[in-house]
C-alpha cells in the first residue's frame, strides 16, 4: 500500500509543550556511566560479586550507609560520592575491590512472544511454557557466543522497560541504570512505534456506514474509532501518531465469518502499562498481534514486520490459535559499521558507543564528546 491512511501525526497533548532537549529535571539521575567519575553506589554495583550485592544479600547502598565502604582509606557514607573507575581505591568490609569497574553493556534484541520481562511468573496469567527474559538471553549467548562474551559479566543485565508476554519486537537490555531511566522517564522518553493487527466484528455493518464502499473510507472510520478509544477513559491522549495501514478479511476466513482485521501503527512516548492494548480495546477492537518495530535514535536497527494483512497471515506473523509455541532459540548478530541490521525473532546485537551516544544526545541536545577507553 503506497499511501498511509487514517489518523496521521496526531500530537500527544501531554508532550506538545515539553522541551525534551532543555529540561534540566533530575539531570543527576541521567549521568553517562561510561564516563568517569560515577556515583559510588553505581560503581559498587558493577564490582560486587553477586549481581550488585554481597553474599549475604546486602546491596551497595546498604553497605555504604552502614559504614562498610571506604574510598581511598576513608569511610564514605554518601552514595552519590563520585569516584574514578581508574584511580580511586574502594574497599568493602576492609577488602579492596580489585576487580576493575567495567564499562556498561548495551544490547538490542527482538523479543519473541512467550518471553516474560520480569523475575516472577503471574500465576493464571502467564503461559505455562513461557520463559524468563534472563534465561532466554543467557541461553542465546551460551549457544551462539561467537563474540566471546563473558556470561558472568552480564548477570546484572536488565530490560529497559517491558513488553508483555504476548507482545514481541525491539527490546533493549543493559546494566546501566542511568541509561534505563533515561529511556523510561516520560519527560525524556523516546518515541516507540508499534505495529498492531487488531480484530473487529460486524464488517458488513461497518461497510454499510459508508456511502461508497472504498477502503480509504473504511480506513478513516477505523482511525476515528482508535482516536475515540484513545480518549475514552481519562481524556488523556496516550499516543503521538496513529496510522491505519490496511483493513480487510484474512485469506483464511470462512465466507460466513463477519469479522475483519486492521493493520495499525501507533507511536507512543510514555510506557504506560498495556497502553497500546488499552487504546485498541477502548476503540472496540481486540489486539491479535503486537510488535514494537521502531525506537527513536536507533533507526539503524529494523525488525521484520508485515506491511499488509495478507502478509501478516501468510508470513507467519499472526499467532496460531491455541498455539503455545515459544521461540527460545536466537542468534547473536554482528553489525557492520556502515550498515543497517535487520532483526528477526530471537536475534540479539550489542550496541556500540556511537549508538549509545546517539541516545544520550537526543535527550540532552548536546554533543557528549566522550573519550572511550
Amino acid at each position: 500500500m503506497d499511501q498511509k491512511h487514517g489518523l496521521t501525526a496526531i500530537k500527544n497533548k501531554v508532550h506538545s509543550n515539553i522541551s525534551h532537549h532543555n529540561n534540566p529535571k533530575n539531570k543527576s539521575r541521567f549521568l553517562d556511566y561510561r564516563q568517569s567519575p560515577l556515583p559510588l553506589d553505581v560503581a559498587l554495583t558493577f564490582v560486587l560479586p553477586s549481581k550488585g550485592s554481597t553474599e549475604d544479600g546486602s546491596t551497595s547502598r546498604e553497605l555504604i550507609l552502614s559504614n562498610q565502604v571506604c574510598v581511598n582509606n576513608t569511610i564514605e557514607t554518601n552514595c552519590h560520592r563520585l569516584v574514578c573507575r581508574y584511580t580511586d581505591k574502594i574497599t568493602v568490609h576492609g577488602i579492596e575491590m580489585l576487580r576493575p569497574i567495567p564499562m556498561p553493556r548495551y544490547f538490542i534484541c527482538y523479543k519473541p512472544r512467550g518471553v516474560i520481562c520480569s523475575n516472577k511468573r503471574n500465576e493464571g496469567v502467564d503461559r505455562n511454557d513461557a520463559v524468563y527474559i534472563s534465561h532466554w538471553f543467557s541461553t542465546v549467548l551460551e549457544k551462539d557466543n561467537s563474540h566471546r562474551i563473558d556470561i558472568n559479566s552480564i548477570k546484572t543485565i536488565n530490560t529497559v522497560g517491558r513488553l508483555d508476554e504476548e507482545s514481541e519486537g525491539i527490546l533493549l537490555l543493559t546494566d546501566d541504570g542511568s541509561f534505563s531511566r533515561l529511556l523510561c522517564d516520560p519527560e525524556f522518553g523516546l518515541a516507540k512505534t508499534y505495529r498492531v493487527v487488531a480484530k473487529g466484528s460486524e464488517f458488513g455493518r461497518l461497510k454499510s456506514t459508508t456511502c461508497i464502499n472504498k477502503k480509504e473510507a473504511l480506513l478513516t472510520i477505523i482511525g476515528e474509532m482508535i482516536e475515540r478509544g484513545n480518549m475514552s477513559v481519562t481524556g488523556e491522549i496516550l499516543y503521538e501518531n496513529a496510522t491505519v495501514l490496511d483493513i480487510d478479511k484474512l485469506p483464511s476466513q470462512h465466507p460466513s465469518d463477519d469479522s475483519y482485521y486492521v493493520l495499525v501503527d501507533l507511536t507512543l512516548r510514555e510506557g504506560k502499562t498495556h497502553a497500546v492494548r488499552r487504546i485498541i480495546k477502548n476503540g472496540g477492537l481486540r489486539v491479535f498481534y503486537l510488535s514494537r518495530i521502531e525506537v527513536e535514535g536507533l533507526d539503524m536497527f529494523s525488525v521484520v514486520r508485515p506491511s499488509t494483512l495478507v502478509e501478516a497471515e501468510t508470513g507467519g506473523f499472526l499467532p496460531i490459535i491455541d498455539s503455545k509455541l515459544t521461540v527460545t532459540h536466537g542468534a547473536l548478530k554482528t553489525m557492520l559499521s556502515d550498515s543497517n541490521l535487520l532483526l528477526r525473532p530471537g536475534d540479539i546485537a550489542e550496541l556500540n558507543a556511537c549508538h549509545v551516544d546517539n541516545i544520550f544526545s537526543l535527550r540532552t541536545g548536546v554533543d557528549l564528546n566522550i573519550q572511550h577507553s
